[in-house]
């Protein structure tokens, strides 16, 4: 896009169909991050003890409602990785598209793996402290929590192999 103008965000995809569902074959990013927020909101009212909530309201500070938008705001960003170009171009398909929608991609699809949880390691603490205000150790503890959402912690050799290409902008 040209400058000031900013690509369109609905175009990232997040998840795909599994053989055999019907449907459109991808649910964007952007949608799957809002549903995956407000699931955590419903597993605090009505999954956690309330000695829980507590728990982790006197860690954050501030309300209980505060934790729980906090957490759902947290849970939310889990997938951000996914926005990078090194996951977006996992699907062919997805290339045009998405150019089309103003994301610069490289031409050619590089033959080199991108893990998402990496990039959601590498990117969010930047974020978490420049635009949410966190301490740069938490802004890091918390990016590296979400990015091992799956069970993987990201390594620091996966951090140092991530290309400037596969992060994106």
């Amino acid at each position: 896009k040209g400058a000031g103008e900013m690509a369109d965000p609905w175009a990232l995809w997040g998840k795909t169909l599994r053989p055999g569902d019907v449907g459109d074959p991808t649910h964007a990013l952007l949608h799957h991050l809002a549903d995956v927020a407000a699931v955590s909101e419903v597993l605090w009212d009505d999954a956690l003890a309330d000695s829980t909530r507590e728990l982790i309201t006197g860690g954050l500070g501030g309300t209980q409602a505060d934790a729980r938008e906090s957490l759902a705001f947290l849970a939310g960003l889990h997938d951000l990785g996914k926005a990078c170009p090194g996951f977006q171009m996992l699907r062919r398909e997805a290339l045009s598209p998405l150019r089309q929608a103003g994301f610069g991609l490289p031409r050619q699809v590089p033959g080199v793996p991108c893990y998402h949880g990496v990039v959601t390691t590498e990117t969010l603490p930047a974020i978490l402290q420049h635009q949410v205000g966190l301490a740069p150790q938490a802004a890091q503890v918390v990016a590296q929590a979400l990015g091992g959402h799956h069970g993987t912690w990201p390594t620091p050799l996966e951090l140092q192999a991530l290309r400037r290409w596969q992060i994106g902008e």
